[in-house]
């Protein structure tokens, strides 16, 4: 097969969608763009090495935040200018996916009239400060609001703040119409949508969904408006699909309940009703695939959706992206440690009964006949238990495995083979110096798939497939998933795991062009910049990696934006001091 650097883009999704900012030069250098200018990880590495960072680290790219903020706005603007749309546009970054304040105040930065969200008391008085003197940006209130949440938005309007707030009971309707000022009030309900979306989240938009007011509260609340002759301060409806809809008819149909519930609210003489806010649903094209432009996707649905819908007047749409906005800013870099094969490279000694399996192999005719020949071998038991046998069944058990998948490669529907997963199972494993539960904790929580990548050699048609896993102490402490991508031309590592297909298959390990020189390398872990931050762990006492920020600013600047935590400051945190004597015992 001749291989070259297109394949190897197509199969790691390099240079492509939300993947767009990575690229592979000719040597298989993985590289970094910023504002169309190039570095190389090794460069990276080296500058690195030289400021006494050599360990595994996060990568920080906040010019990627700026540069997602303004794709959002740019293609709702262009949108609205070829639809000839008369409502606005207003984008809100909900800070409960990044709340820190390199990731906040960069959103901020980048744009006169982005937004923020807040869910909590806690956030909204984060709002507060960070809006301290832009109280013209907008501040979205979402979630379960209490008295005292109420009137913590009673006095920030007071002080000229500009305040939206989501109702989502008829309890937070009493209490707002009772605490914030009536000529003040900026009203909209949270709707439980009524439709089913497919994804890990699709539960947000369904009537089991956790927020939102199902029907019978809608109209309770809606009726204490009009009985309290408040029906001119609500200004709009919101609802949250989750933030990963990537089926396109999920999202059209969830876009189509929501105008349907803004037209039957306005046929009920809410005449100050403008707005629709979609909250998220925006995906992140974390395979690198099937999403060319997620974006634009998105987009493109909402605007068609409403123009299809003959209302009378064009609403003013809001969006609540977060994982869209942050995702692309941050990388995991794992320094490796060392890698290990779980089959032998020989046997100790010949078993006749493989190798007759092996010669059926070379012969066989159909995918029957080879499942055939898989079940035999995994049903196979010696009469004699020893350890020169037990490594001789290792070995063979790896090259039969091998020489299926190489039989498979002759048939279209390979992917119908019944004994598949073991098949696609990667035989090497390597640890990195990492926790997956500090820096990519949803691999664990929610089975996120990320993706994987060494940093050289990407240029090869690769020699097999790894697993990743950490230092924790934690069978869960691994991240090596791998979704093959769609292509017309079938693409294979040199050991015969399919790399292309035309259906969502997924190996147990990640494609790399030399295992010889796994330790000379690094894996990146991109697209971690959306709530890894927020929900990790210090598993096993594990923290925080060193954080580095890069910029491109008439050059590329590299810095250090946060030491590695200490043990010392991950033991404080758990009520214990440590104190570290001469003799060298560690007293707690």
């Amino acid at each position: 097969m001749t291989w070259t650097i297109e394949d190897s883009k197509k199969v790691y999704g390099i240079n492509n969608s939300d993947l767009h900012f990575l690229d592979i030069d000719d040597t298989g250098e993985l590289q970094l763009i910023i504002k169309g200018n190039k570095i190389g990880f090794n460069s990276i590495l080296k500058k690195l090495e030289s400021m006494n960072i050599n360990n595994s680290f996060t990568l920080r790219i906040p010019q990627l935040i700026n540069y997602q903020v303004e794709k959002i706005q740019n293609t709702f603007m262009s949108l609205i200018k070829k639809y000839e749309y008369r409502g606005r546009f207003k984008p809100l970054y909900p800070i409960k996916v990044n709340q820190q304040k390199l990731e906040v105040h960069t959103v901020v930065n980048s744009s006169n009239y982005y937004g923020l969200e807040a869910g909590t008391k806690s956030e909204f008085l984060l709002l507060l400060k960070i809006f301290q003197s832009q109280q013209h940006r907008l501040i979205m209130c979402n979630g379960v609001k209490d008295r005292e949440y109420m009137a913590m938005i009673r006095d920030a309007v007071n002080d000229g703040y500009a305040v939206y707030v989501s109702i989502e009971s008829i309890t937070e309707a009493e209490l707002v119409y009772e605490i914030v000022p009536y000529d003040k009030l900026n009203l909209l309900l949270r709707i439980k949508p009524y439709v089913d979306v497919k994804g890990y989240w699709g539960s947000s938009a369904s009537r089991n969904s956790k927020f939102g007011l199902a029907i019978h509260d809608l109209l309770s609340v809606l009726e204490y408006i009009v009985i309290n002759n408040f029906s001119d301060r609500l200004i709009g409806i919101h609802a949250h699909p989750g933030s990963q809809i990537e089926d396109i008819n999920d999202l059209k149909k969830y876009i189509r309940f929501m105008i349907d519930i803004f037209k039957e609210i306005m046929n009920r003489g809410f005449s100050q009703l403008r707005i629709i806010d979609f909250g998220g649903g925006l995906p992140v094209d974390y395979h690198s695939d099937d999403l060319k432009d997620p974006v634009m996707h998105y987009a493109e649905a909402i605007f068609q959706c409403i123009l299809n819908s003959n209302l009378d007047k064009h609403p003013n749409i809001m969006i609540e992206s977060g994982r869209a906005v942050t995702a692309l800013s941050s990388m995991v870099v794992v320094e490796p440690i060392e890698a290990h094969s779980i089959f032998p490279e020989r046997p100790a000694i010949e078993i006749e009964y493989a190798i007759d399996l092996i010669d059926r192999i070379d012969k066989c005719n159909s995918i029957k006949e080879l499942s055939q020949i898989y079940q035999d071998w995994s049903e196979y038991s010696s009469e004699e238990f020893s350890f020169d046998n037990l490594v001789s069944v290792e070995y063979y058990s790896g090259i039969i495995k091998n020489k299926i998948r190489y039989s498979l490669m002759n048939y279209t529907d390979w992917y119908e083979f019944d004994n598949l997963e073991p098949l696609l199972y990667s035989n090497v494993y390597l640890y990195g110096n990492f926790s997956v539960f500090n820096s990519a904790a949803d691999a664990v929580v929610v089975d996120q798939y990320f993706p994987l990548f060494p940093v050289i050699n990407l240029h090869l048609q690769p020699e097999s497939i790894v697993r990743l896993v950490d230092i924790s102490c934690d069978s869960d402490g691994e991240i090596s998933m791998f979704k093959t991508k769609h292509s017309d031309k079938p693409l294979f590592s040199k050991d015969n795991y399919p790399l292309t297909s035309d259906s969502n298959i997924f190996l147990k390990g990640f494609p790399v062009g030399k295992l010889s020189e796994l330790d000379k390398t690094h894996i990146v872990i991109p697209l971690v910049g959306a709530y890894q931050d927020i929900i990790e762990a210090n598993h096993n006492l594990i923290g925080d990696l060193a954080d580095v920020m890069i910029i491109y600013d008439d050059g590329w600047k590299i810095t250090l934006h946060q030491a590695a935590q200490s043990i010392e400051d991950i033991v404080k945190e758990l009520g214990y001091t440590l104190a570290i004597d001469a003799d060298p015992y560690v007293n707690f």
